[in-house]
């Protein structure tokens, strides 16, 4: 398991001043979180992940035998190092679902586990929800800005490891990514997107012969990198440049042309005059490279032909959500007390948010049911990878809010929460 060196030296005074009892955590989408327009508003995802990394993670010996010779811990006693290595990582989650989309300051999780474990416990769960929502927020957006146009993932290579890449994949697609290039991910029901590099016609040294090898094995998936641009000018250029792409599609059954050009609007324009002259007006373009919200913006508002957009590296390196992991609630004696002072929770105490229309209301868990509305906070019993549904709950929230998606939700907090 991953930590950070406080967490344990936290954790070692808690266990030696007898502080064992449980505790309430919440995790929550920091102010200011995003670059460029604030926005503030995120869709959950990687929830699945982080319980999965916490639930029953155990701290390798080699970490505690470390922990024990550093010289800062010269003054702890022996038996924290016994209790680390008897120590399992298990408490109560709760959480919205994943794909809702929530705002700055929401308390989407919260953890109840014993002080020391939720001390512990921070960066495990932090790691993965951050990636996640920050991916999946990415996805959303790009949707948002791409007017119609089909997104893709192929930001797999620019995440640090395998196991970043497939939460990135099913994170992207999350949020409304249509399929993705990581391999792995097909196993959550993801469609699965590439392209032919140019190195494999080089590997065979005869375009002809390529195009036929891989018709055979792939008939459905080619999908190829545009043809340059002849440098002559005239109808015989041009004449030749359609009878090229006819003949593409003859060999490889031809299902789309990658367009990374520098000048990508204007080599898309360029293709697109080219394939409906040549009779070919059902083969798309994939613009690549370089592609963020910004540029898809301008794409989409340029009116640009580029049917489908892979997007890569804004999806791995979005802006981060920032999520704060602060106490709320603490046991104390025989007793449960809401924390209240500075340094924990924005609102203290086991919480609950109930969500009506573009509202969402925080309330105590013990105020009950609002009228109208309906809870997100339940406790975590694991998710479907595969359940449709789970995209489905930003699809829906970015087609209701098509014209304002990034506009903070109303998000307000009850008199009784307020008060405390």
């Amino acid at each position: 398991m991953t930590g950070e060196i406080y967490q344990f030296v936290l954790a070692a005074v808690y266990h030696a001043d007898g502080l064992w009892g449980e505790a309430t955590f919440d995790l929550f989408p920091r102010a200011g979180g995003r670059a460029g327009d604030q926005a503030g508003q995120w869709v959950v995802a990687g929830v699945e992940e982080a319980v999965a990394g916490f639930s029953g993670a155990q701290i390798p010996e080699e970490r505690i035998a470390e922990l024990q010779a550093h010289p800062i811990f010269a003054q702890i006693r022996p038996g924290f190092f016994e209790h680390l290595r008897r120590l399992r990582l298990e408490g109560e989650i709760r959480s919205v679902p994943e794909g809702t989309v929530v705002q700055e300051r929401t308390p989407f999780l919260q953890i109840t586990a014993p002080l020391g474990v939720c001390t512990l416990a921070e960066t495990l769960l932090l790691q993965p929800l951050a990636a996640g929502m920050r991916a999946a927020t990415a996805a959303a957006r790009l949707n948002a800005a791409a007017g119609g146009r089909t997104i893709y993932d192929f930001s797999s290579r620019f995440w640090p490891d395998p196991a970043a890449a497939l939460l990135g994949a099913r994170a992207a697609w999350i949020g409304g990514a249509a399929a993705t290039s990581a391999a792995g991910a097909g196993r959550y029901g993801i469609p699965l997107m590439g392209t032919m590099p140019t190195s494999f016609l080089a590997a065979y040294g005869d375009d002809r012969l390529a195009m036929k090898a891989f018709r055979r094995h792939f008939p459905m998936l080619c999908h190829l990198a545009a043809p340059e641009a002849d440098e002559a000018d005239g109808p015989a250029a041009e004449a030749a440049a359609q009878a090229a792409l006819r003949a593409l599609a003859a060999q490889a059954g031809l299902q789309s042309l990658r367009v990374e050009d520098p000048d990508m609007e204007a080599e898309a324009r360029r293709l697109r005059a080219q394939l409906d002259a040549a009779g070919l007006p059902s083969v798309r373009l994939l613009g690549s490279g370089g592609l963020d919200e910004a540029r898809v913006r301008r794409i989409a508002e340029a009116g640009v032909p580029l049917d489908w957009l892979a997007i890569g590296r804004a999806l791995a390196e979005a802006p981060d959500p920032r999520i704060g992991y602060r106490i709320a609630e603490m046991q104390r004696g025989v007793s449960t007390e809401p924390v209240t002072r500075e340094g924990g929770s924005l609102w203290p105490g086991r919480k609950q948010i109930w969500r009506q229309g573009d509202q969402d209301v925080l309330a105590g868990e013990q105020e009950g049911q609002r009228a109208g509305a309906s809870p997100l906070l339940s406790s975590w019993q694991g998710a479907d990878l595969r359940d449709a549904a789970i995209r489905q709950r930003t699809l829906e929230a970015r087609a209701r809010r098509a014209q304002e998606w990034g506009q903070p939700r109303r998000l307000s907090v009850s008199e009784r929460l307020r008060g405390r």
